[in-house]
């Protein structure tokens, strides 16, 4: 369950604690599983203190407790003055939020024609990347991270630079990138080719043996609702993420 697609904490506390949950959530707030049934009919509310445990319980992100607690302050409140207050506040983390979203999907509007180059391999989007690395010696610091030879290297960064994507400074031959960001949106037929080519870079990982490498890969049966849980935690750490990327 995505709580920001909520504007009643009731609700999302329903659609969130499926059968067997409850009992084990009244329990970590400090309620009667009575107590509960009412909250959730609609008619006492939880108090702070408990709204609190039930971010606690539900292993909420920090933006999603500032929102879980305001959706329970809009809920308490006992006036249309504070009612109005709360719910511009959730409305400020909403549209916050969505322009959070819209910097991360929102990209560069490259022709299909260069999309098409671009992610033909992996060794564009990796030279793009590492150009942004400070280093007194770019060239050769490519040719040692990519493995590719100093005339591919070349021709790589000549694209990037054609179309935008880095910029050639005034002295010596060194580039940074640019304020452009590259996204495939979800529809786009070259989503399936840009995860294979990572996968392609990875494998060649496998063969260089580096003790500092990480890989994991397991197989696993899981409930639904396992696999919702972990899709949940995957897609927070890529949220949390983005600000230090």
């Amino acid at each position: 369950m995505i709580l920001f697609d909520y504007s009643n904490y009731k609700k999302y506390l329903d659609s969130s604690l499926g059968p067997g949950i409850k009992t084990k959530f009244a329990a970590h707030i400090g309620c009667q599983p009575s107590f509960l049934s009412q909250v959730l009919r609609g008619e006492p509310n939880l108090s702070l203190e408990q709204g609190y445990l039930a971010n606690e319980f539900l292993k909420h992100t920090a933006l999603e407790t500032q929102y879980f607690m305001l959706l329970l302050q809009k809920s308490r409140a006992g006036s249309q003055k504070l009612t109005a207050y709360f719910q511009k506040e959730l409305d400020t983390i909403l549209n916050s939020r969505n322009k959070f979203v819209a910097r991360i999907q929102d990209g560069a509007e490259l022709s299909e024609q260069i999309k098409g180059v671009y992610y033909s391999s992996w060794v564009y989007p990796l030279v793009h990347v590492l150009v942004s690395v400070p280093t007194s010696n770019q060239i050769g610091f490519l040719v040692e991270k990519t493995a590719l030879s100093r005339e591919s290297i070349i021709d790589i960064l000549q694209f990037l630079e054609k179309n935008g994507l880095i910029t050639k400074e005034k002295t010596g031959d060194k580039y940074s990138v640019t304020k452009k960001r590259i996204h495939i949106p979800a529809g786009s037929q070259l989503v399936l080719q840009h995860h294979r080519n990572l996968r392609n870079r990875v494998q060649r990982c496998f063969d260089e043996h580096q003790p500092s490498n990480l890989h994991y890969s397991s197989f696993l049966a899981l409930s639904e609702k396992d696999v919702l849980k972990i899709e949940k935690i995957f897609l927070n750490a890529i949220e949390q993420s983005e600000e230090i990327l």
